[in-house]
């Protein structure tokens, strides 16, 4: 069942990263980072449970540089969304320190023959402590890195956790987000944020028993308890995803709305000029401008397709609609999806039918 969890994690990653990363690129951060979780758990699964020779050799210690940027990546996530933007400070390459350091001590085990690892396996199998006695990495002792890779997973949820609750006060751009849009993301951060944190308290907790233990036994380590925690930890993200998709949205928000918004309130005329299309009636927009600050940017979307009609262009597509009012595809997503009710392709498609009865 367990590995059954680890392998969908591990698809619905792909899955994202492969299908969303064009939409909204800060989903980069949040697949890596349910990839990088999957290979510690994976690895975990076959040393600890399964005791698979072949796998432990592919497993164990060989992705461990990576899980030193899951930290990282659910703090970029975090942080691309509260700002709706991926960017990179000069300061940020402090974060692939723990990751260098750890692929540098590693880089002997790992280029070492696939027949050393075996043997390293059958070690490991014939008992699990044995990797006290050589550890795969050269600068930091095996039981250090046990605390160190948590501990490291610790401190960058806390950080994610800090700055979901900071943010309404620290950031005036606050006022331009939907209210029930960020009330929805901040308890899906805080709620991923803290996942992590109990699956590092769990790591946390199991290292201390290894620690201490200098005799532990397979069964210590593969307790009903933990296996438990660890279950119910790898099925809340697939379940989270599933349940949740806006959460591929990322969280739009635009600086200038709220100006905008001020100078330029929609005028009745305007309105009624919507309202009097087909196509802009059918998608009427229901609510007012200070109820949703998207509300404008809808607008700006349906005015745009009956002013310069840009679906006569046969490949005309989101893309195009992106550049053209100068804004992230991942703002239109949530237009489309929470204030027009509708896709990108039946309101093309509506247009083009319309436009063809008029000629």
């Amino acid at each position: 069942m367990v590995l059954f969890i680890i392998l969908l994690n591990a698809f619905l990653a792909i899955i994202l990263l492969v299908y969303n990363w064009r939409i909204n690129r800060n989903t980069i951060f949040l697949s890596l980072l349910i990839l990088f979780f999957s290979s510690y758990a994976f690895s975990y699964y076959t040393t600890v449970v399964q005791q698979s020779r072949f796998w432990i050799a592919i497993a164990y210690a060989n992705p461990s540089p990576l899980w030193y940027l899951s930290g990282p990546c659910l703090y970029f996530y975090v942080r691309g969304i509260l700002e709706d933007r991926i960017h990179f400070r000069k300061y940020d390459i402090l974060h692939l320190i723990p990751f260098v350091v750890v692929l540098i001590g590693m880089f002997p085990y790992l280029v070492t023959s696939f027949d050393f690892k075996l043997k390293v396996a059958d070690d490991v199998i014939r008992d699990i402590n044995s990797p006290r006695d050589h550890s795969p990495n050269w600068i930091i002792p095996f039981e250090t890195g046990l605390i160190f890779r948590p501990g490291v997973m610790l401190i960058y949820c806390v950080l994610s956790i800090v700055a979901v609750l900071r943010f309404p006060y620290a950031k005036d751009s606050f006022r331009a987000v939907p209210e029930n849009q960020w009330c929805f993301f901040r308890n899906w951060m805080l709620l991923l944020s803290v996942v992590f944190l109990i699956a590092s308290l769990s790591s946390l907790f199991i290292t201390f028993q290894y620690n201490v233990n200098e005799q532990i036994t397979r069964e210590d380590m593969n307790g009903k308890s933990i296996s438990l925690l660890l279950s119910i930890t790898l099925l809340m993200l697939p379940v989270l995803l599933i349940v949740f998709p806006q959460i591929l949205y990322g969280l739009p928000r635009n600086l200038n709305m709220l100006r905008r918004m001020a100078e330029e309130k929609a005028s009745i005329a305007e309105k009624e000029v919507l309202s009097g299309q087909s196509v802009a009636s059918k998608y009427a927009i229901g609510q007012t401008p200070d109820e949703d600050p998207f509300i404008e940017l809808s607008q700006r979307i349906l005015k745009a397709m009956e002013e310069e009609k840009p679906y006569l262009n046969p490949e005309f597509s989101l893309d195009d609609l992106a550049d053209l009012l100068d804004v992230p595809k991942h703002h239109l997503y949530y237009c489309f999806q929470n204030i027009l009710h509708t896709k990108f392709i039946r309101l093309r498609t509506a247009y083009r039918i319309e436009y063809a009865k008029r000629v």
